[in-house]
């Protein structure tokens, strides 16, 4: 997501801002956070980084077959193995993907991908399905009716994928990165015109990572807010009304984004540029649980199996907490790629 949390979002070629988790965590590194443009780290945590990384060749990286991706119990408290590539057909590219958030049957994947509709540096949106969780993803397909002419990013979706919710740094009244929503019918429908969520959820800072909880209760997202921490802060805000709260557990003076909790709510994974004696990379995976959802986050640590030397962003995980579909800067397909970790048994 961000590549740089504190830092602002890059500006392309044609003009526009990178608001995607990568240009904002880029942002968060480069300066000042207040300055970062759309959301300068959690905008899409996916393919924060993945701008200034090279491509690299497919082989360089493992990839899924289709009977990697299974849907089988595992110890919740195993270590992950090694994330290996998302198995899909024209899924990871030469681009950027990023900001993996998928439906509860894990059959359908809402993405980020940057350059892949008109192969300009604009980010939109994608959706992608598979018959079955062993079968690798179709081609994702755009989403037109969420598409401004700036960046969206981060995808995030109720249980039933009919509301969604996503970052963009189109114009708002607020300024910065927003957090916009759309709705739908039904799952064959298109979205309808999304809507500026406004405050508690937006700011006059950047806002960005929207993620649901399991129960549709509350947006988790992530801010550079003023009264923050650092940089980028995790904050959480009831749907139905009230103030948002930062989660001030899982602060730290630097860059805190991509919030990505567990269906339970116990849970929560996310990343960090903290300076750490396990970290890896310029961005890591951190995780922290909680013994009910009333109580406070603890044992926050860094999840060293997850990471790599370049920036790594969770996007979702499994209901039964087996699987963490997660993007990652390091050598793949492209500049950012959607890789999948998996508990051992």
């Amino acid at each position: 997501m961000p590549k740089d949390a504190g830092e602002g979002p890059s500006t392309s070629a044609d003009g526009t801002t990178d608001a995607s988790a990568g240009a904002v965590a880029d942002a968060a590194v480069a300066g000042d956070s207040t300055e970062a443009a759309p959301l300068s780290m959690p905008v899409d945590a996916t393919f924060e980084a993945a701008e200034d990384a090279p491509p690299s060749s497919p082989a360089d990286a493992p990839s899924a077959e289709a009977g990697d991706v299974v849907r089988s119990g595992c110890d919740p408290n195993a270590p992950f193995g090694p994330p290996v590539l998302l198995a899909g057909m024209d899924l990871n590219t030469a681009n950027e993907e990023g900001g993996p958030h998928l439906t509860p049957d894990e059959l359908t994947l809402f993405l980020s991908g940057r350059g892949r509709r008109d192969g300009t540096s604009v980010s939109d949106l994608f959706v992608a399905h598979r018959p079955a969780v062993t079968s690798p993803f179709e081609v994702p397909v755009a989403l037109p009716s969420l598409d401004s002419t700036g960046n969206e990013f981060d995808p995030s979706t109720s249980a039933d994928a009919l509301v969604v919710f996503f970052t963009s740094d189109r114009p708002s009244a607020l300024g910065g990165a927003d957090i916009w929503t759309a709705t739908r019918a039904n799952v064959a429908a298109d979205f309808g015109a999304p809507i500026d969520m406004a405050a508690p959820f937006n700011s006059a800072g950047n806002d960005a990572q929207p993620f649901e909880s399991a129960d549709g209760t509350t947006l988790w997202f992530s801010s550079d807010r003023a009264g923050g921490a650092g940089g980028y802060d995790i904050y959480e805000a009831p749907l139905a009304g009230g103030p948002a709260t930062r989660v001030a557990e899982l602060a730290s003076a630097d860059d805190d984004f991509c919030p990505t909790p567990s269906a339970d709510g116990l849970l929560i994974f996310f990343s960090s540029s903290r300076p750490d004696g396990a970290a890896l990379g310029g961005r890591d995976i951190w995780s922290a649980s909680r013994a009910s959802v009333s109580d406070p986050f603890s044992n926050v640590h860094d999840e060293s199996e997850l990471n790599s030397a370049a920036d790594d962003f969770p996007g979702w995980l499994s209901a039964d907490g087996c699987r963490l579909y997660m993007s990652s800067t390091r050598p793949g397909v492209g500049s950012e790629d959607i890789y999948v970790a998996t508990r051992t048994r």
